[in-house]
């Protein structure tokens, strides 16, 4: 989960052919049960389908949810979305579902994965994310599925990301300009040859 706007960056292509996108796990394995459990030891993974509001947006599940509540009632819950690239890597992204007035959990925000019908979702009971902070962002956490050494930079890069972002523009509003920008785009681009490798060296991705 990714509270910000990031208009200023877009300039900073990438063919997305090449990207390492996860995928909805089509079962719960016993690596996906170890990894939740490291997440949240009282916590178990469950499948919530997806339902998109017409006026949701990419990234702002909280926002979406918040709006939803506004119209139709029901409540917010905060977890993670469990994404799998099979045999690669397993990534948790914080995020936030809506609960039907009927107790029905449902995920309301659209993603990259056009085709997901459902998430793996995992309530999140330690309560890391204070709804009433915007301004907060979690990290991704991610997790190796396999030996190889690309693999593990490609996590150490995605983290080192995370952490320039926070050091240069803290705060709900991503806003790089100057030498700044530049050293963005020097590690996107770090990202992107690294993701590059990975899909070439494993073309069933």
């Amino acid at each position: 989960m990714k509270m910000r706007h990031q208009a200023n960056i877009q300039h900073v292509n990438q063919r997305r052919t090449y990207r390492l996108i996860g995928r909805t796990p089509r079962r719960i394995t016993e690596d996906i049960d170890k990894f939740c459990k490291e997440l949240d030891s009282s916590g178990q993974p469950v499948f919530v389908r997806i339902e998109l509001e017409p006026d949701a947006e990419r990234v702002e599940c909280i926002r979406n949810v918040h709006k939803k509540i506004m119209r139709d009632g029901g409540q917010i819950r905060f977890g993670w979305a469990i994404w799998e690239i099979p045999n690669i890597m397993i990534e948790a992204v914080y995020h936030a579902i809506w609960i039907s007035p009927q107790g029905e959990p449902i995920d309301i925000t659209p993603k990259k994965q056009e085709n997901a019908d459902r998430i793996l979702f995992l309530e999140d009971s330690k309560d890391k994310y204070n709804d009433g902070l915007y301004f907060r962002r979690i990290d991704n956490v991610r997790k190796p599925l396999s030996g190889d050494p690309l693999v593990a930079e490609f996590i150490e890069m995605c983290e080192e990301i995370f952490e320039f972002e926070e050091k240069v523009s803290p705060g709900s509003m991503l806003h790089l300009e100057g030498q700044a920008l530049e050293c963005y785009k020097v590690l996107e681009r770090r990202k992107y040859r690294l993701s590059y490798q990975i899909c070439s060296r494993y073309p069933f991705l």
